[in-house]
């Protein structure tokens, strides 16, 4: 058995401004124990970055703290008998090579980190581990939960997605897809507009190519939208009210246009959800996880052996890319899909960049 690393390194917020710029972070070094009875040491393999991450350093996390994120680890050390040496786990850390689990192995949210342990023999066969932190994580069941459970989409219904070649919206899509739906995205550029289409979109198109918003998506949904899943708010989602149908269904996930303490909803025509009778449901993952993710496992899994969803994730080498792979993340220029940092190798799979 190797020697044990005796310190960590962990990206820390160092600073608090109106908008998260990599200028705000720093890498510290920091002294690391070996674990005690009862704890357990993960080398972290992958991290996740999301834009909702923004708006919680703004105003709530701690400095001189590692920045809190979803992490996929591997046990190399362990006091507890729950957690072997080689078990691969993912769970709420931070932006460290190194995390030291409690004796109560939760992580920094209190879940339970066993209750997300890995069994290779029922992971999706050349699914890498990263897939824990992205369409087997929780942005697949986000995406799941927002578009099945909440806006419940019937066959031949049109169903528009925001920022549809992200994390999020390229699942949204493609499930909306197996449910008999015509699937429409707008993602930010020619590149990611192909990959959109790629996946099966019906229609897709470049956002920041339109002068004018709301007659483009009038264009790609010409019978109206029945279900908008909502990433980016703003004037996108002023947009999608404009051209829903009555009865239609917005999952509101996320709304990234307005993250930032000088942003605004733009949102200018929300007296036309009481005229369309449109339900608008805010969700976090939080309402259905961690109950819902076996399930999801089960369904999402023989989606990718079917081929019916396929996925990208964009993988940047090294902790200490981190903080300049987040504010590219959070303007669009971090590549297509799911943005994840890599900081070991992957137990499950080779280097994974493509569908």
């Amino acid at each position: 058995m190797s020697a044990l690393p005796v310190t960590r390194r962990a990206v820390v917020l160092a600073a608090r401004a109106n908008e998260a710029s990599a200028a705000d972070f720093a890498l510290r070094e920091i002294p690391l124990s070996a674990p005690g009875p009862g704890e357990v040491l993960l080398e972290n393999v992958y991290l996740s970055l999301d834009p909702y991450m923004a708006a919680y350093m703004l105003g709530q996390h701690p400095l001189e703290t590692a920045i809190e994120a979803r992490v996929a680890s591997r046990v190399i050390a362990s006091e507890n008998a729950a957690l072997r040496p080689g078990d691969l786990v993912w769970g709420f850390f931070g932006w460290e090579d190194y995390t030291l689990l409690p004796t109560s192995l939760r992580d920094r949210k209190g879940y339970p980190v066993t209750a997300n342990k890995i069994d290779p023999a029922h992971w999706p066969k050349g699914a890498p581990l990263s897939n824990a932190l992205s369409v087997l994580g929780m942005p697949g069941l986000t995406a799941f939960a927002g578009l099945v459970d909440i806006a419940m989409p019937r066959p031949g219904e049109t169903v528009y997605v925001s920022s549809a070649a992200g994390a999020l919206g390229q699942i949204v899509g493609q499930i909306a897809r197996i449910a008999g739906c015509r699937a429409v995205g707008s993602a930010g550029g020619p590149e990611k507009v192909a990959f959109v289409e790629s996946l099966g979109f019906d229609s897709a198109f470049d956002y920041r190519a339109s002068d004018d918003l709301e007659a483009t998506l009038g264009e790609h949904c010409p019978d109206g939208i029945d279900v908008y899943f909502d990433n980016v708010g703003g004037a996108t989602l002023s947009a999608a009210i404009a051209h829903a149908n009555t009865h239609a269904r917005f999952p509101l996930c996320g709304m990234i246009s307005t993250y930032g303490a000088e942003a605004t909803s733009d949102v200018t025509n929300l007296f036309m959800t009481v005229r369309k009778r449109i339900t608008m449901t805010g969700f976090t993952i939080y309402d259905y996880y961690p109950e819902r993710m076996p399930a999801f496992h089960d369904t999402m899994g023989g989606w990718m052996r079917d081929g019916r969803v396929r996925y990208r994730e964009t993988i940047v080498d090294g902790l200490e890319a981190t903080a300049g792979a987040f504010t590219d993340m959070l303007t669009g220029r971090h590549g297509i899909g799911k943005c994840l940092v890599k900081l070991a190798a992957d137990p499950l799979a080779g280097d994974v960049d493509s569908v």
